[in-house]
């Protein structure tokens, strides 16, 4: 019997937090934050030990450039919508036994 956790939060600019940040200390990355005029590093930071990008299938190949990504994402949010970056996500399964 397999033992399963999954957590889902959303990253919102309303209550100070930075997608940016939340990206960098998830996957253990130095990225630059833009906005704020700074880098986010957390290349330091021990216990991950995979961390990627995942694509739909016909999704252009540059956006696994996770700085990019949430570059673009970050500009193309809609006028009047939430500043809501991202719902970032964790899964750990393992088996039992």
């Amino acid at each position: 019997m397999a033992i399963y956790h999954l957590h889902v939060k959303v990253i919102g600019r309303k209550s100070g937090q930075s997608a940016v940040a939340s990206a960098a200390y998830r996957s253990a990355s130095r990225l630059r934050d833009e906005r704020q005029g700074r880098n986010q590093d957390f290349t330091a930071k021990l216990g991950i030990v995979h961390s990627e990008v995942l694509l739909p299938e016909n999704a252009p190949e540059h956006w696994s450039d996770r700085e990019r990504l949430w570059r673009r994402s970050r500009s193309a949010r809609m006028p009047n919508s939430p500043a809501r970056w991202s719902s970032p996500f964790h899964a750990a399964a393992r088996a039992a036994g």
